[in-house]
């Protein structure tokens, strides 16, 4: 390998072989002036922590504002794991909701899951601002068949035939 390379490149090398010895008077001239300008300098100013992780707050500011000292446990927790486990979190307690509220929709009265379809009930018609929203939901509470399909004014449905209940001649 060193055959492949260039006869200045090698003089240049050769000439970093030797090292000179070191000099004591020049090593103690470094060193005072190394501390002097730390002395210039003074200590290093605080370093800003993040709060949780991501809140870039200062520890003194935060004391100040809030009049006692952060917990240990607070500084240390990573951001990243606080942050999944608090969607890990929301994403359990919304789907047992939803789950919840899907099983609720057949319930009738007597179930143990009734009072969380009238809540709902009640929610949706709260938050309906149509009145045609309003009517389908109110049809759907008073139990008027699916199979019928939306009365409308565009296409009325007869309402069945009473039946007789007795025979008159």
């Amino acid at each position: 390998m060193s055959e492949d390379l260039d006869p200045r490149v090698r003089a240049a090398l050769e000439a970093l072989r030797e090292v000179p010895p070191r000099r004591p008077d020049k090593a103690a001239a470094g060193r005072a002036a190394f501390l002097a300008e730390a002395a210039r300098l003074g200590p290093p100013p605080a370093r800003k922590r993040r709060l949780l992780g991501f809140l870039p707050v200062s520890l003194e500011a935060w004391r100040r504002l809030k009049g006692h000292t952060i917990p240990k446990l607070w500084q240390e927790v990573p951001a990243m794991p606080l942050i999944a486990a608090l969607v890990l979190a929301l994403a359990v307690l919304t789907g047992g909701t939803a789950a919840t509220v899907y099983a609720a929709d057949q319930a009738v009265p007597g179930d143990a899951l009734y009072a969380v379809d009238l809540t709902v009930e009640k929610i949706q018609l709260a938050l309906a601002r149509d009145p045609q929203t309003q009517a389908q939901l109110h049809l759907r509470k008073s139990g008027w068949p699916k199979s019928r399909g939306w009365p409308n004014r565009a296409t009325p449905r007869p309402w069945p035939k009473p039946r007789r209940i007795w025979n008159s001649t």
